[in-house]
């Protein structure tokens, strides 16, 4: 990695440690922040995670609590800042997302129903954004549109990999 790249990266991580600290008063804490922003927000500028971060508005669960029921209409992208969630379909469980992961972005890039429930392992606090929100900002900056899109479609297909990398060692 060259210096300004590495110079980029130093500045996106600062920023938005300064923007997450106020939007979750404090939590997660700095390492925290800089493992969510280099897992969630890659490939994307501070001014574009700052605009992202202007339309998230934050939630809390309890543990057990659910966070999407499958088979229901999800209308929102979720980030979980804090915590971990499992993955559930017809009562057994079957994966983890913890901190720095999305969870419903298929349900909400296709419009259609959950595929499995998400249910909180721990106490979880979370960003999301709805999608008709997202989509006002998300029109009017098409190079936002595309680094957004381009960013959930890597971590979709991260995501994927692992899913498929469990199945073959199982």
């Amino acid at each position: 990695m060259d210096r300004s790249s590495t110079r980029t990266t130093c500045i996106k991580t600062f920023s938005l440690k300064k923007r997450l600290s106020k939007i979750t008063a404090g939590k997660p804490d700095d390492g925290e922040i800089l493992g969510l922003a280099n897992k969630a927000f890659s490939g994307m500028c501070s001014r574009d995670i700052k605009r992202m971060l202007k339309f998230a508005r934050k939630g809390k669960l309890k543990r057990y609590e659910l966070l999407l029921k499958g088979g229901e209409s999800n209308q929102t992208l979720y980030l979980i800042t804090s915590g971990a969630c499992l993955t559930r379909h017809s009562k057994s469980f079957f994966a983890e997302v913890d901190e720095g992961h999305f969870v419903g972005e298929i349900s909400f890039l296709t419009g259609q129903a959950a595929s499995v429930d998400v249910v909180a392992r721990t106490q979880v606090e979370y960003l999301s954004w709805d999608r008709d929100r997202l989509e006002k900002l998300l029109k009017r900056s098409p190079r936002l549109r595309s680094r957004f899109y381009s960013m959930l479609g890597s971590h979709m297909a991260n995501r994927l990999l692992c899913a498929t990398e469990k199945l073959v060692a199982a």
